[in-house]
């Protein structure tokens, strides 16, 4: 076995639930750290990025000893900012993330504003009376690395097994310890760091664009700690609750009446909950879709149908790319496109690329939502939250249900927006055929789709920002 895609145990949701459950205690400074591991548990096992290869797991034996070693290897200033302010976290600068978080800082006072964020690109798209740091300069504000060294060692031996437990409970492939003691350790050293931070900035409210993200949850949990009310901001669809639950935060600011069922389903306590709907979508396209294909030189006399792809294995997107390929690709009455997912590359497509040269490949970062719904008129996704934009923005959306994992996001909207379901290329051909020549079908998936929108999203853009920002001034010291 080289791939942790080989063992669907450790795919398994409700596994990886136990092992941050097991993880729990000790405590570090307060903090059960196996909640702090929910990206790195997603990213790698659940979506099976992660190799199990000997040389992988030496290499990651290498990377923890390092680590307990020296400790980070970036050496950065220690943060300056002024102390008591509203702290922001920003993430990465990205169209979707700079639309959720640029539109509430606009709503706020600057002066009263902090920012976190995950790259040095983000200060200049800031006022300049907004505090800002990275998180590495949190990170290296630790100080001694004998204080971590203690805290460690109290919880190391407990911690390592528990794990060593679960691994030979579930008998998955012992070279996974190494990957997980060293993401351990790292998630230990940026407890203490935030922890640092926090008692020497004292924010009045933390806000988070996505708190179960590395390294915002160490944020969290130990603001949590020191009673620091904090808030998270609903960052996509919740299409599977391993990534919005448990809640970490105090409160969720969510969509609409759609999440606040789907968390309460989850287990979240319903005051926790509060709707302000979302600010990174508007239902009016502020581009015009012609310009955008001749920018990106898509026909402009053919509907556009566009499949969204998702982090997955690739034996797994293969099986969309290959069913909406043999759709589409050999069709004279429409024109295919294949939007990448921001963690993917053209050259991850290079065989599908030659295989359907009449299907265009385009990157992310080539055009952003709002200019793929302007250029596009139906979407075909598997469970991608991009479906529910393009519902927003007043496209249809076609299922595709080829994978072996089932439908999540999928199901609601095939449930609870009328979006059809194709369960081979055939199907999807006849569904995207029978959508533009039957004006009837056409206009019934439409006013099921608004029925769901209105669910979906409580408000828009700035006047979402605005809801925001209020419930934000109104929680904070």
């Amino acid at each position: 076995m080289q791939r942790i895609s080989d063992n669907p145990i450790c795919r398994s949701i409700e596994v990886i639930r136990e092992l941050e459950d097991r993880l729990s205690k000790p405590l570090i400074q307060g903090v059960p750290i196996g909640k702090t591991l929910t990206d790195f548990l997603h990213n790698n096992l659940l979506n099976a990025q992660l190799s199990i290869r000997r040389r992988a797991a030496l290499k990651a034996a290498l990377a923890w000893w390092r680590f307990c070693l020296l400790g980070p290897r970036h050496r950065e200033q220690q943060p300056r900012l002024e102390a008591g302010r509203l702290l922001l976290t920003w993430l990465s600068d990205t169209p979707r993330l700079n639309d959720m978080v640029a539109p509430v800082i606009a709503e706020l006072d600057p002066k009263q504003c902090n920012v976190i964020g995950g790259a040095p690109s983000l200060r200049s798209k800031l006022d300049p009376a907004i505090g800002y740091c990275t998180a590495e300069q949190v990170i290296a504000f630790n100080g001694k690395r004998s204080d971590w060294r203690r805290e460690y060692a109290r919880c190391r031996s407990a911690w390592h097994s528990s794990l060593r437990q679960w691994i030979q409970d579930h008998h998955l492939p012992r070279r996974l310890f190494p990957h997980l003691a060293y993401a351990l350790a790292v998630r230990s050293w940026q407890v203490l760091a935030f922890g640092k931070f926090l008692d020497a900035f004292k924010p009045s409210i933390i806000v988070a664009d996505a708190e179960h993200n590395n390294p915002w949850a160490c944020l969290i949990l130990a603001a949590r700690h020191r009673s620091i009310p904090t808030a998270t901001m609903m960052h996509g669809v919740i299409y599977s609750s391993y990534c919005y639950t448990p809640l970490l935060s105090g409160v969720a600011l969510c969509w609409g009446r759609e999440q606040v069922e789907q968390m309460i389903e989850q287990g979240v306590e319903p005051e926790r909950l509060l709707i302000t709907g979302c600010q990174r979508l508007t239902r009016t396209s502020r581009v015009v879709g012609a310009e955008i294909r001749a920018r990106l030189a898509l026909p402009l006399n053919l509907p556009i149908v566009m499949l969204a792809t998702g982090p997955m294995a690739r034996e797994e997107w293969w099986k969309l790319v290959f069913a909406f390929g043999e759709a589409f690709h050999n069709h004279t009455g429409v024109s295919g496109v294949v939007r990448l997912h921001a963690s993917e590359r053209l050259d991850d497509y290079r065989a599908e690329k030659l295989q359907y040269p009449g299907i265009r490949f385009l990157e992310n970062h080539q055009w952003t939502v709002e200019e793929a719904m302007a250029a596009c008129d139906v979407v075909v996704i598997h469970n991608s939250g991009l479906g529910n934009d393009a519902l927003v923005f007043g496209r249809l959306v076609v299922l595709l249900d080829v994978l072996a994992s089932p439908l999540s996001n999928g199901r609601t909207l095939a449930a609870k927006a009328g979006s059809p379901v194709a369960r081979t290329a055939a199907e999807l051909r006849q569904t995207v055929d029978r959508i533009y020549a039957d004006a009837d079908y056409r206009q019934e998936l439409h006013r099921r789709a608004e029925e769901y929108v209105q669910r979906f999203c409580a408000a828009f853009g700035q006047v979402a920002a605005h809801n925001v920002a209020v419930e934000v001034m109104r929680r904070s010291h």
